[in-house]
């Protein structure tokens, strides 16, 4: 299974207020949010970013731009052989 760390660890701000996980700053293709309207705690577990992260857990990656993603044009994208989904939601 292909796996991208990056929406899980990581944010970037852009001066725009919007915020990205995947690919930073070079790769303003998916926001989750944007600051000046929410805060960072609501945009980091808003409903974009969860489905971002389910999007690659999924081994999807339809919401990543696949023609500037260095991970995945490259093929450095992890392989994980095992990996536990757990439900934040519970």
């Amino acid at each position: 299974m292909k796996f991208c760390t990056l929406p899980f660890e990581e944010i970037e701000i852009h001066i725009d207020g919007n915020i990205y996980t995947c690919c930073p700053s070079w790769n303003n293709y998916y926001s989750i949010g944007n600051i000046n309207s929410k805060n960072i705690e609501d945009i980091w577990n808003s409903e974009k970013a969860i489905k971002l992260r389910q999007n690659i857990l999924n081994n999807d990656f339809s919401l990543c731009n696949k023609d500037r993603c260095f991970a995945i044009g490259g093929g450095i994208i992890r392989i994980l052989k095992n990996i536990m989904i757990l439900n934040i939601n519970q």
